[in-house]
This record gives structure tokens, C-alpha cells and sequence, in this order.
């Protein structure tokens, strides 16, 4: 092989290693493109649900407090029957019992969404 031939196939060499450095460099590149994009379409949709979340637990909260306002107002006005039943000599109607049972099961609830959701 001549000096000429050698230094042709040298060139080629580095400029072939070049070339496929290259390659290499760009399917990195493009494999860094689909991770981005992955992971900013992962992004975009928990932001969407955390928004989601906050304005429900927003919701929730004000439905909590109402639904202690609501037990404090029925608890009075049982408080009132009894007394009125208990004035009269009658029985206390059977609609209390279950309304005091309403009482005990929604002020579980309430305190569990309290506990559970960090209201």
C-alpha cells in the first residue's frame, strides 16, 4: 500500500468513527426527545390532577363544615322534642332515634374524611 493509499484510508477511518460518533450522539439525542416528552406529558397530567384534587378537597372541606352545622342545628331541635315530649308525658318519637343515629354516623364520616384528607 502507498503513502497516498494510507493516508486515503486514514482519513476514511476518521471520518467514518466521526460520522458514527455522530450517530451515535443523535440517537441519544433523540432517545433524550422522547424521554422529555414523556415525562412533560407525565408532568401536565398530574398538575391537571392536583389541580382537580385541590378544588375537590376545596368542595369537600365546605361540605364537612356544613354537615357539622347541619348535625349542631338537628342535635337542638332533638334536644327541644325531648324536652317537649318530656313535658307533655309522651314518648320521644321514634323519628329521633333514627335522627340521633344520623347524628352519630355523620359526625364518623365527617371526622374520617377530616382524618383522611387533612381537612
Amino acid at each position: 500500500m502507498n503513502l497516498r493509499e494510507q493516508l486515503e484510508k486514514e482519513i476514511t477511518d476518521k471520518v467514518m468513527t466521526k460520522l458514527a460518533s455522530e450517530r451515535v450522539e443523535l440517537g441519544l439525542i433523540d432517545d433524550l426527545k422522547k424521554v422529555y416528552n414523556k415525562a412533560f406529558s407525565v408532568q401536565k397530567n398530574a398538575n391537571k390532577k392536583a389541580t382537580n384534587i385541590r378544588s375537590e378537597k376545596a368542595a369537600l372541606q365546605g361540605d364537612v363544615a356544613e354537615i357539622f352545622d347541619s348535625i349542631a342545628l338537628l342535635d337542638n331541635d332533638i334536644k327541644k322534642v325531648k324536652s317537649m315530649a318530656k313535658d307533655l308525658g309522651i314518648t320521644t318519637p321514634k323519628e329521633v332515634l333514627s335522627y340521633e343515629k344520623f347524628i352519630k354516623d355523620a359526625e364518623q364520616k365527617a371526622n374520617k374524611y377530616i382524618k383522611d384528607f387533612n381537612l
